[in-house]
């Protein structure tokens, strides 16, 4: 098998899919596909812990194969994790906004979008991407790879306010430049509609005591003339409070799992009990979860 080819199977060890099928099933057939074809496990005797192989396996893609999941799990674990704390901030992978989705948003006192273009990607559809956060965020970076060239093509595509930052060879992340406030150009329609129901409800009832007494058919369209009638700033509030609250009952998830896991864990929408199921997965042998 062809390196790449090989990486990007190992890669498919951090997907939800086949979490889900070892919390449902306690085996999967996808993790004993990736165990028979990759040569890189040919070390691991099939008694070794899953634990250890999905340590070992991160540790050869964040040299070798630094997809997308290589560079969220480094901002969860450098920034949401290491510069802020889950008390406080809260991140949501691939948050749809306008017809785009970001790859990474922390709300704390603010909000923070980061869009990840690696070394894989192509940059064709970043300028539109980048515009549809303005109209949602206060701040806007693009983390990227530290190559050189990457990083001007980048630059070129930019508006001054937009943050670059670099993933470094080491792991680390360097900021080339760090972005402004963009609180002035957000749109209060692409708020309310990031929004859940019961979430612009909640705004609603925030500042008004109650919520619109209306035909369901009508809850729609009334609240978002409501929200026309805010504030700028007071609805970019509102939403990072009620989007914070999205993450509350993860929180003990996401600081138990190993650190190679942490962006697995913000993605996965697992019950209690899974959640559960899902740690204690990690101790097996992987012989007990192929058979």
């Amino acid at each position: 098998m062809e390196a790449l080819e090989n990486y990007s199977l190992l890669s498919r060890l951090f997907s939800t899919s086949l979490f889900s099928e070892l919390i449902r099933l306690g085996h999967s057939r996808l993790l004993k596909e990736i165990w028979n074809s990759s040569q890189v496990l040919s070390e691991f005797s099939s008694e070794s812990s899953f634990a250890d192989v999905i340590n070992f396996s991160y540790s050869i893609l964040s040299k070798k194969y630094r997809n997308e999941y290589i560079y969220k799990n480094v901002l969860i674990n450098k920034i949401l994790l290491g510069t802020h704390s889950l008390k406080t901030s809260y991140m949501i992978s691939e948050l749809p906004v306008a017809s785009c989705k970001a790859d990474m948003v922390i709300l704390n006192g603010t909000s923070t979008v980061y869009e990840i273009k690696t070394e894989l990607d192509s940059l064709n559809r970043l300028e539109r991407q980048i515009c549809a956060y303005q109209k949602a965020f206060d701040r806007i970076n693009v983390i990227t790879t530290d190559k050189t060239n990457q990083i001007r093509e980048i630059e070129k595509k930019l508006p001054q306010e937009v943050g670059i930052l670099s993933l470094t060879s080491r792991g680390t992340i360097h900021t080339v430049r760090s972005p402004l406030s963009n609180i002035n150009n957000i749109d209060k329609e692409v708020i309310f509609n990031i929004l859940r129901k019961r979430e612009y409800l909640s705004v609603i009832k925030k500042h008004h005591g109650t919520i619109p007494d209306v035909p369901n058919t009508q809850i729609y369209d009334v609240a978002k003339t409501i929200f026309s009638e805010y504030s700028t700033k007071e609805l970019h509030a509102d939403m990072v409070e009620v989007l914070k609250q999205r993450g509350t009952i993860m929180s003990s998830f996401i600081q138990d799992i190993p650190k190679p896991l942490k962006a697995l864990a913000i993605k996965s929408n697992f019950s209690a009990k899974e959640r559960q199921r899902c740690l204690d997965l990690l101790s097996y042998p992987i012989a007990d979860l192929i058979v």
